[in-house]
């Protein structure tokens, strides 16, 4: 299992916990409903389920260190469409960008700038395990 998805799934009160998608005041709530180690499976702010491949979590750091968001001034743009695309990819076609970094926020992983447009960069030594 990759470094990236344990953290998450190590989050205490994962199951019970409330997150929120980036976005400033647009922000939604989602939770996890459970897990398993082939991935997450989320609860929608909508009501709606999302599975979240446990590879994307790695992927995910991986795209922020190739995009250059391990340096205290680079950030990505959460709607950057390289970074959206592959991790759309890797989780068969459904977008979980706006899942996936939070999750991984709360792991300490990455830092989001939750104001619009939202932006991202990988936590200090994260980069070096990706």
């Amino acid at each position: 299992m990759d470094e990236a998805f344990d953290a998450v799934t190590n989050l205490a009160q994962l199951t019970t916990r409330r997150f929120e998608t980036p976005g400033g005041a647009r922000g939604r709530p989602f939770r996890v409903l459970s897990s398993s180690p082939d991935g997450l499976q989320v609860r929608t702010s909508t009501g709606g389920r999302l599975r979240l491949r446990a590879e994307v979590f790695a992927t995910a750091e991986k795209l922020l260190a190739d995009l250059g968001a391990t340096e205290e001034d680079r950030w990505v743009f959460l709607k950057d469409e390289v970074l959206s695309g592959v991790l759309r990819g890797e989780n068969r076609d459904k977008a979980v960008s706006s899942y996936v970094f939070p999750l991984l926020e709360a792991a300490g992983r990455v830092e989001i700038e939750r104001k619009r447009p939202a932006r991202l960069r990988l936590i200090e030594g994260v980069s070096d395990e990706a």
